[in-house]
């Protein structure tokens, strides 16, 4: 991050002081890891004669011959946006900013943002995660960790009574149609206790009997631990055929179509460092929903990977085909060896030092849940692969890819993209970052002006691909699609005697459609939808859109030389060709990755 000598470098963190000239003024500087800085300017009078007033820049900083160099990209008063600023480096926890010694107090916060908003936001999502997490210790208070039994409330003749979870002891469970639950009558011999717990089936009345079945054993889970899946599942299943007047004696089948998952997925936290008991757990989970041995067929891991956890069904056939078996499905050694390859999040190699040939897709709800907030996504040492992310995103990083397609949905702030060749992307987010990345196209929607850095041969257009939901996905995320600026990038490391980047020409432009012919999601589309905004000539030749906020003073030593205009098509040009993606098995028949935009092109 900065080559300076050692006291010469600030250390990452929070830097203030309360100095300043004839008034007192609180300045807060902040420094991050990923070149983002934040200053703010507090005047203890508003009418102080040193600022005049309250403000607050965001931009990107970088090491200079006698400190720091600061690139201003968002203001609230203060200096003006697109300027340059300076501060000298006394040691590495002092700088100096207007005659004013700022001090280093504090690390950095975990969760600064990465788009230009109020760092008070940031702090209001801290609070609200430090909340969650109270939350969910006060729910696993209920169960047993590190072997000690958990103690719960339930109600006696006499009133509330704490007992351990341990003590229950379960007697019967049966249906009450007229009450819509089900009834457990359980013990509790040292009391000398007999008691019922209704599990009230009309909370998960929008889930289907799998689905269901999970949420009611998590949220009953001391009178339903001791209770098989499918049993919990049948019995679900047989209270809503009684209630629809249906014959449902048989009970539901083995393999059910799964509704995805509500909140964060069981295998968030998968990787190959992950221990036996919660492997287990998921392993659990699954077998007790889908299936009728202690073994997962294929058909039960496209229900968990594919309908509940929101995978693409050809990565779920790549992880049968590696770790199962036709005959005997995937037991749980085989589960074990897959296990890392279910983060959602992580789309990385497990086995070998790359991932070659593969195609991923992450639905609608699979990076955080329907009913929870988007999450980020990584993908690392792709090759030769395709990626479709169908849904919405917080944060999106992508490192050392080669020849691959890759496609994100809305993101909600920023899409890093670093050391990657000869791939195409399909990418829209509120702000494009590129590092050290060469022969790359980018057909892009970006809210705010791309910024490019230490790259070559980029090539951009308008974003143009469609999938079930994206439209509404654009709604969610708030973005304006008729302000798209593409075309407005901003090279750091720009030359006065040529561009770095160019954009396309008509007879390169290829369109993408993924679909998902399995896909269900409540109020979202089942066919691809998109923008509706063609691109033609006329759109890859008009000027870049301005930027809403003022512009101040561009950065004087950075030159930005735009590319030229592309050429006018052809007479003999007819349409774009559109590369298809259709989530239903192995993809097989055709090359996988940027190759086979080529094959298309060429055509």
């Amino acid at each position: 991050l900065c080559s300076m000598p050692p006291m010469a470098c600030p250390i990452l963190g929070i830097y203030t002081n309360e100095s300043c000239g004839d008034g007192r003024t609180f300045y807060r500087l902040c420094l991050r890891e990923d070149d983002v800085i934040t200053l703010e300017c507090t005047p203890e009078n508003l009418g102080s004669s040193c600022e005049g007033n309250e403000w607050k820049v965001q931009g990107f900083w970088w090491k200079a011959d006698n400190g720091i160099n600061i690139f201003i990209s968002s203001t609230q008063r203060g200096p003006m946006r697109f300027s340059t600023l300076s501060m000298d480096v006394k040691d590495s926890k002092t700088v100096i900013f207007r005659e004013t010694q700022l001090r280093w107090t504090e690390p950095v916060p975990h969760l600064l943002p990465d788009k230009d908003t109020e760092l008070r936001k940031a702090y209001q999502q801290i609070d609200e995660l430090k909340a969650t997490v109270q939350g969910l210790q006060k729910r696993l208070r209920m169960y047993e960790e590190d072997g000690l039994p958990a103690r719960i409330e339930i109600q006696s003749k006499e009133g509330p009574v704490q007992i351990l979870s341990s003590e229950i002891e379960i007697k019967r469970i049966g249906l009450k149609q007229k009450m819509n639950s089900i009834l457990v009558e359980y013990e509790v011999p040292r009391l000398s206790l007999r008691a019922y717990h209704p599990v009230e089936l009309a909370s998960v009345a929008d889930l289907d009997d799998a689905a269901a079945a999970i949420q009611l054993h998590q949220e009953h889970r001391p009178w339903l631990s001791h209770m098989d899946g499918k049993q919990l599942v049948s019995m679900i299943s047989r209270s809503r055929g009684s209630a629809a007047g249906g014959d449902n004696k048989k009970g539901p089948p083995l393999r059910q179509k799964m509704s995805r998952v509500p909140g964060a997925p069981e295998t968030a936290r998968a990787s190959k460092r992950s221990k036996q008991p919660e492997i287990q757990k998921v392993f659990d989970l699954a077998v007790n929903m889908l299936s009728s041995s202690e073994t997962l067929s294929l058909r039960d891991l496209l229900s968990f990977m594919a309908d509940y956890l929101g995978f693409g069904e050809a990565e779920v056939f790549t992880i049968f085909n590696l770790f199962g078996d036709a005959a005997s499905g995937m037991n749980f050694d085989a589960f074990t060896k897959a296990y890392p390859m279910m983060n959602p999040f992580m789309l990385i190699p497990h086995i070998g030092k790359i991932r070659s040939g593969e195609a991923m897709v992450r639905k609608v709800g699979s990076l955080g849940g329907l009913k929870g907030s988007s999450q980020q996504a990584s993908l690392e040492y792709l090759e030769d692969c395709e990626v479709y992310i169908c849904t919405v995103t917080a944060q999106a990083f992508v490192d050392d890819c080669k020849r691959s397609v890759i496609m994100f949905g809305p993101c909600e702030s920023s899409v890093f993209v670093r050391n990657c060749e000869d791939c195409v992307f399909w990418l829209a987010t509120q702000q494009l970052r590129t590092r050290d990345c060469k022969n790359c196209k980018f057909f892009l929607y970006s809210k705010t002006e791309p910024v490019i850095e230490s790259s070559e041969d980029l090539a951009f257009a308008p974003w143009c691909a469609e999938y079930p939901g994206c439209g509404e996905h654009f709604q969610q995320a708030r973005f304006d699609r008729q302000r798209n600026m593409w075309n407005a990038v901003f090279d750091f490391s720009g030359k006065p005697s040529h561009a770095n980047w160019r954009i396309m020409p008509m007879e390169e432009v290829c369109t993408l459609r993924v679909e998902l012919p399995n896909e269900e999601v409540a109020g979202l589309p089942s066919k691809p939808n998109g923008l509706g905004t063609p691109i033609t000539y006329e759109a890859l030749c008009a000027d870049p859109l301005a930027s809403e906020e003022s512009c101040g003073q561009s950065m004087g030593n950075i030159p930005q030389t735009r590319p030229s205009l592309p050429p006018a098509p052809k007479a003999s040009f007819g349409s774009f060709p559109t590369l298809v993606f259709r989530d239903q098995g192995l993809l097989e028949g055709r090359k996988v990755g940027a190759d086979y935009v080529s094959f298309l092109l060429r055509l």
